[in-house]
């Protein structure tokens, strides 16, 4: 599925470059293949710098720092997601 998501999403990427909810959708393509985390992560640190009102980014962010074993920043990204929304049960673990 990932491959496929990024072949739709990969087009409209070179006309949209600033767009976080594309950067975020590339972002969750890349989650797909374990072999792409450094590329979610990329796209996820756009997301979360295109539009930093989105807690979900934050988290999405977070378990990718996390899955890449840079625990500071991984803590870094889950305290913004956290305080965006204090609801954000999956942030707390």
């Amino acid at each position: 599925q990932g491959n496929e998501a990024l072949k739709i999403l990969e087009p409209i990427l070179k006309e949209r470059p600033n767009s976080a909810e594309l950067n975020f959708c590339m972002g969750l393509a890349g989650l797909e293949q374990t072999q792409k985390l450094g590329d979610a992560r990329i796209f996820f640190r756009r997301a979360t710098t295109y539009d930093a009102t989105r807690a979900t980014y934050f988290l999405y962010l977070g378990w990718v720092e996390l899955a890449l074993g840079d625990f500071a920043a991984a803590k870094s990204a889950l305290n913004e997601a956290l305080k965006l929304d204090q609801t954000l049960g999956d942030a707390y673990w």
